[in-house]
């Protein structure tokens, strides 16, 4: 579904990964600005809407608080919400979760503009399942012109790595995209890293961005609801 203007665009970014791979702390750190210090079930945690502001010079998105990511970061030429005559377009982050039917699985993934897949750099398995599992089933159901982003969590602890930064660098490469790593309990690199992917859907998949409106689609995961759809997709 295309959209009229800059500030009508809805950016639908799934996260996807194996289960402790670090979606939730990554989802909270960016929109909220904090960071669980005890482990969070993804279940209730399914996705934020954070706004996304237009450089004036390039019309390219820059989340709140970040520094931009690129090599321009001035920011006075950042539009801002009390400047700008329009809303800025928004992206909604939102968990693929594990447990969800596999029949709907195919409707998370064409509802999706870009895809942000998650690996622990200090667990193989999660890359293992990435490789094997997501990305193998991204390439299957997403649209066209979908984008991909890689993104190494706990970067914090990088002296414990058990993934050399190069593996993940050149896995990223293979895919046309680009690896950031990443810390949520820091909060280096997380604002960055939905900074790229944001840019890169608005470049070149932005015809494809849903018109915003304070009930965006939204796919739900509980039990409840999924037994309500019969296994359907359910949208606000």
């Amino acid at each position: 579904m295309g959209y009229h203007s800059e500030g009508d665009a809805l950016c639908v970014v799934l996260l996807v990964g194996k289960n402790g791979s670090g979606r939730s702390s990554f989802l909270l750190r960016h929109a909220d600005g904090v960071f669980p210090e005890h482990h969070i079930s993804t279940i209730g945690v399914d996705f934020k809407i954070v706004p996304l502001h237009i450089k004036e010079d390039s019309s390219t998105p820059t989340p709140d608080g970040s520094d931009g990511g690129g090599a321009d970061n001035d920011v006075s030429k950042i539009s801002s919400p009390a400047s700008s005559p329009s809303p800025s377009p928004r992206i909604m982050l939102q968990i693929l979760h594990k447990e969800i039917f596999k029949q709907i699985t195919s409707s998370y993934y064409r509802a999706a503009n870009g895809i942000i897949f998650f690996v622990d750099i200090l667990d193989r398995k999660t890359i293992e399942s990435i490789i094997s599992e997501f990305k193998p089933q991204a390439d299957l159901y997403c649209p066209s012109g979908t984008r991909y982003l890689l993104v190494g969590t706990k970067g914090d602890r990088a002296s414990e790595r058990t993934i050399p930064r190069q593996e993940l660098d050149d896995l990223a490469k293979s895919w046309g995209t680009t690896y950031h790593e990443v810390s949520a309990r820091t909060g280096e690199g997380v604002d960055k890293a939905v900074t790229v992917l944001g840019e890169d859907i608005m470049k070149y998949n932005r015809d494809a961005c849903r018109v915003y409106s304070k009930n965006p689609p939204h796919f739900s995961s509980t039990s409840e609801e999924k037994k309500k759809s019969k296994g359907g997709c359910i949208l606000m």
